[in-house]
């Protein structure tokens, strides 16, 4: 990401990219909210990424998460791949898109 090439001036290299994080959190989606345990959603947490994407003129989309993944198995470890596989499907499909 350095300037020039990603952002600034002439930094384009980057520009209408998709960025996109796919994580796993050891805590439940209840941990991620500002009463929870961590006070500060995963959207929160994530702001710098976002704005190092935004400066990149990069297309920002929602974060893939899988919550409390350990504790995740068999028919719901099924459901997310699957999940995040449809997700990487939409969006080779519509690679400028904003898919959620």
């Amino acid at each position: 990401l350095e300037h020039g090439y990603a952002y600034g001036e002439n930094g384009r290299a980057l520009q209408g990219k998709t960025w996109m994080h796919a994580i796993t959190t050891g805590g439940g989606a209840q941990a991620y909210t500002r009463e929870g345990r961590n006070h500060f959603s995963i959207a929160e947490l994530l702001r710098p990424f976002e704005a190092s994407a935004r400066l990149c003129r990069c297309t920002w989309l929602d974060t893939f998460v899988v919550h409390a993944s350990h504790l995740v198995g068999g028919d719901m470890l099924s459901e997310a791949g699957a999940a995040y596989r449809a997700r990487l499907k939409a969006l080779v499909a519509t690679p400028q898109s904003t898919v959620a």
